[in-house]
Formats: C-alpha cells, structure tokens, sequence
C-alpha cells in the first residue's frame, strides 16, 4: 500500500527544513589553521601565558541572506575536566559583517557581550593548566534571525543558545588547539 499524497509532501517538507537548518557558514583565521596551534601571541595574559588577550582575526562566509545578525561563541572543549570553559560570547553583530579584526572581542559597542566563565563579557584569551595536553578551542559563529538588539546583554553561552536555537540559520566552527 502507498502512503498518502499528503503523507509524502509532509515528509519532504520535513526534509527540506533540516537540510536548511543544517546550512554551515566557514570560519577560518590569518592567524591558525583549522585544528592547528593558536599563536602564544593570542593566548591569555594571565596564568603565564604570556600573551595579548585578545581575539584572533577571523574571516567569515556563506552567511545566508536572512541573516539579520551574528553571534560568536568561544569554547574551550577540554578545561574542567571535558566540562569546558566559555571564553567568549558575541551577539548582536551587523549581518554584513565578513571578518572580525584582532581584538574584535575587546572592541566596545561592535557586540553585545555575553558573559564568559572569566565573568566578563568580553574575550578571554586560551591558557589551559600547565602540564595539561593541547586544549581544543571551539569559533562558533551563528547566522540568526534575530535583529541586533533583540537579546539582552550579558547572556552565558547556555542562555545564548537556548534563546537562539529557534532562529539560527547557519553555524560554522574554526577550532584551534592551545598547550603550553
């Protein structure tokens, strides 16, 4: 027996919005290459790491034409023990944008800052425990359907995704790695 017209358009409707869903942006920086080292240049400065505390450059395309604004999210997959730490959280950022400069993330009033587990709300330079192996750092932006200033300020990144998982359009992740 064959299912219903109806049945059969339902399902590719279902399909056709998890392949939209599914659209992926490219990240990728001057500075590191996918799954490369992060410079000690940009690493924290603090904890002995020695380095400026500020965001890498990062260039981004195939950002959907709906995009009415970016987010930015910078995790650190392996501190606490796989528990991760946030280092950066970013929203609120011009749909046009294509490239964030060195030091992006301590740029005042180019995003809304979300609060990092550093408890500020701008970018928190990579400096994982002497002695631990290489951590990996996750760039995650977001193309969003939401206009710049429809979140409020000091999201943590659970809260970011919770209030974005409804209208984002498109992710894509640069990781870099980081050891000392």
């Amino acid at each position: 027996m064959r299912p219903p017209f109806a049945i059969l358009l339902a399902l590719l409707v279902a399909v056709a919005t998890d392949t939209a869903m599914a659209s992926s942006l490219t990240v990728e920086s001057s500075a590191f290459w996918n799954d490369g080292a992060i410079p000690q240049l940009d690493s924290a400065a603090t904890d002995g790491c020695r380095g400026r505390d500020i965001s890498p450059p990062l260039r981004i395309t195939g950002v959907p034409a709906g995009a009415r604004s970016l987010g930015v999210v910078v995790f650190d997959v392996d501190a606490n023990h796989g528990a991760g730490f946030v280092h950066w959280v970013a929203y609120g950022i011009a749909p046009a944008t294509r490239s964030l400069p060195p030091g992006f993330g301590t740029t005042p009033r180019a995003f809304v800052g979300g609060e990092n587990d550093a408890g500020t709300t701008q970018y928190y330079g990579p400096c994982p425990p002497p002695g631990d192996p290489p951590h990996h750092y996750q760039f995650s932006v977001y193309a969003l359907t939401l206009a710049p200033a429809q979140l409020p300020a000091g999201l943590t990144r659970a809260a970011f995704l919770r209030a974005t998982a409804a209208h984002t359009l498109a992710v894509g992740t640069l990781t870099g790695t980081f050891g000392r």
